[in-house]
């Protein structure tokens, strides 16, 4: 009885050190590719800003944010461990793009950026200029009064 108790013991202690280690990697892996799309998102934003694509640009810069925003980690303690894993695979990830040509890459950007996300983000950017423009000509009429 005693021999199956134990076996039956050991047996929960794997499995719950495997599911473990299973977590960890799904997330070490998930981390990584964060840090690869944020360095995706920042070269791409950088060939759009180039070449004068402002809706190109402000729509990699949205990717970029969102990224971040939806980024959850876990306690305290694991967080800086995240972080190290996100900044590390993004300079990897960087140093990588910058070697690839950088017409060919502007390119796969443009490709990736497709006509329907063209135009939502002409108008979100165009109501965004529009509204910062709002918002600088308040303070001049409140002068005048």
């Amino acid at each position: 009885m005693y021999k199956y108790l134990t076996l039956f013991i050991l047996f929960c202690l794997c499995t719950s050190t495997y599911a473990e280690a299973v977590v960890d990697v799904k997330n070490d892996i998930e981390l990584k590719t964060k840090g690869n799309a944020l360095a995706n998102y920042d070269v791409c934003k950088s060939l759009a800003t180039q070449s004068g694509d402002k809706v190109m640009a402000y729509y990699y810069d949205e990717m970029h944010r969102l990224t971040i925003t939806e980024t959850t980690l876990e306690s305290q303690v694991d967080k800086q461990l995240q972080v190290e894993i996100i900044e590390d695979e993004y300079d990897k990830a960087l140093s990588i793009l910058k070697k690839i040509n950088s017409a060919g890459l502007y390119q796969l950007c443009l490709n990736r950026f497709d006509s329907v996300s063209r135009q939502y983000y002409t108008t979100k950017l165009a109501a965004k200029l529009e509204q910062a423009q709002l918002e600088k000509t308040k303070p001049e009429k409140s002068e005048l009064e």
